[in-house]
């Protein structure tokens, strides 16, 4: 039976790590970076509780100064679930983001990885808030009505909507959802009573997901 856990949060974090050979933004999301490699130098993503866990993730040859991302997130993904020491791994997963749909989790099934969805209301893009973001975002904006009106859904429905979607997603073992007010974890509560959409939305549902990172990856977004 899919887990559903439950945050009560007030902040987000960012962890910045920057060395002589270059500094790294670490958004939980993805990873950016401004780099001058000396030599070929491995990127890799290492655990945050001093266990040793240590993932190469990307190779940057000697010499070339460039600032781009690391790798792009299903490969990334893929890296993790293939290195065999990875036993649980936390993906972005959405309605609007199935990104990891059609490679990841069936790769981590196979391999008896568990994986968390995270993200499941992409930062108030799949809730009311969606009606309010800049015109830079018309684009998620737009895709969160789509949902809304395929789905025949009023906006204050749709949080539930997006959460369902996600526990009937084949391949997510538990999704991560944060909530500040007991209006919010209310919903939360009543869309894990509900479950999965029925089959015929799921299907519907399979074919609204976005491609473009800058809509999908809040770090791009200048918004609070």
């Amino acid at each position: 039976m899919k887990r559903l856990i439950i945050l009560m949060c007030t902040v987000s974090t960012l962890m910045v790590a920057q060395d002589a050979a270059g500094s790294y933004k670490l958004t939980g999301v993805d990873v950016l970076y401004t780099f001058i490699a000396r030599g070929d130098y491995t990127l890799t993503v290492t655990d945050a509780y001093g266990m040793g866990v240590q993932v190469p993730i990307a190779t940057i040859p000697g010499g070339a100064p460039f600032t781009t991302q690391a790798m792009q997130l299903p490969d990334a993904a893929l890296a993790a679930i293939d290195s065999g020491i990875i036993d649980v791994l936390q993906i972005p997963f959405s309605i609007l983001d199935q990104r990891m749909a059609t490679q990841v989790l069936p790769a981590a099934r196979a391999a008896y990885v568990g994986i968390v969805g995270r993200s499941v209301l992409l930062k108030g893009a799949l809730t009311p808030k969606a009606r309010h973001l800049p015109e830079d975002l018309i684009g998620l904006r737009e895709a969160a009505d789509q949902v809304r009106r395929v789905l025949d859904v009023s906006w204050e429905e749709l949080p539930q909507v997006a959460i369902r979607y996600c526990l009937g997603t084949i391949g997510l073992d538990t999704i991560l959802l944060g909530v500040r007010t007991q209006s919010e974890l209310d919903g939360v509560l009543a869309a894990a009573k509900a479950g999965p959409l029925p089959e015929s939305d799921m299907a519907s549902a399979q074919s609204m997901g976005l491609d473009d990172d800058r809509l999908l990856n809040p770090v791009y977004w200048e918004i609070p």
